[in-house]
């Protein structure tokens, strides 16, 4: 999967650390991450899944590592704890995109 990297989140507060990088290659890595970046920000799997605009059931799943979320409630969720998703090449890991590149 993507790297992920943090913004500062709607209430204002920041993961502890404010430049993460994080590579994910299963949907249970991303449901640990998700949970521990939710619970620094003192949120419940409810509140989440109201700032997402998701079901609470799918927080849990995703979190518990069970079923899998269509990559749209992924990105709610994601946008929702000030993460955005990028996507890198398979081929050379350390490419940089295009956007990437200009600020997008």
């Amino acid at each position: 999967m993507p790297p992920i990297t943090s913004k500062t989140s709607k209430r204002g507060l920041t993961p502890s650390n404010a430049s993460i990088r994080k590579r994910v290659f299963r949907s249970a890595e991303l449901g640990t991450f998700i949970k521990r970046l939710r619970k620094e920000q003192h949120l419940s799997q409810f509140e989440l899944a109201e700032q997402a605009n998701v079901a609470r059931s799918a927080i849990q799943k995703l979190e518990e590592g069970k079923g899998t979320v269509n990559l749209d409630t992924a990105i709610k969720i994601l946008s929702s704890l000030s993460l955005d998703l990028g996507v890198i090449s398979r081929t050379n890991f350390w490419q940089i995109s295009e956007d990437e590149t200009l600020g997008r």
